[in-house]
């Protein structure tokens, strides 16, 4: 999901309300709530459009507030090393809980696993919160544009259902990619040395 062009005069309400509606959908998408409408919010739309790193003109904006979230990871990510460098946390153990998705199963793409929809699916993975707008920059940016982020709903091994959770889908086709799965255990042995 990309943002809209801001409007102009010669646009209809309905356009103008359509446009909000797609921009504001992708503002929140990347955890940021506001009022703002029309060019502005185009203008933050089109900003965060960017990974990496997340515009100061978005964090300061004053209609603008950064709500956390949690992500799942079912790939490279939910290696706690993997997740500290690109994130560029200081605490080395970050909070990873184990959790599932429905809906979705995981093929791969060379060897990187590549989330699509498969209905009555389960992938099972780590979920994480994100406390920083510049954290969703940095996930975005290790993610690349063969990922999208999308909205999901988690359910913890423990029984607890996160709504609004966000996971990176593959923007590749179906059949450019192949069966298979992600194999953690092997992901961390192989870059051990991180």
């Amino acid at each position: 999901m990309a943002c809209t062009k801001p409007t102009t005069d010669e646009t209809t309400v309905s356009e103008v309300n359509n446009t909000d509606a797609k921009n504001r959908e992708f503002v929140q998408l990347c955890g940021f709530r506001t009022e703002a409408t029309g060019p502005v919010l185009a203008d933050l739309a089109q900003k965060l459009t960017r990974a990496y790193p997340v515009s100061d003109d978005v964090i300061n904006h004053p209609s603008v507030t950064f709500e956390p979230f949690y992500f799942f990871f079912y790939g490279s990510l939910q290696a706690k090393r993997t997740l500290v460098r690109v994130c560029g946390l200081d605490d080395e153990n970050p909070t990873l809980i184990p959790a599932s998705i429905k809906d979705w199963r995981i093929m791969m793409w060379g060897e990187f696993p590549a989330l699509v929809p498969a209905e009555g699916n389960e992938v099972k993975g780590m979920c994480w919160k994100c406390e920083s707008p510049d954290h969703v920059g940095s996930l975005r940016s290790y993610e690349t544009d063969a990922y999208r982020m999308e909205l999901c709903k988690i359910t913890t091994d423990e029984g607890e259902v996160i709504e609004n959770g966000r996971i990176f889908v593959s923007t590749e086709l179906e059949e450019d990619l192949s069966e298979g799965g992600f194999d953690l255990k092997s992901y961390i042995r192989r870059h051990a040395h991180f």
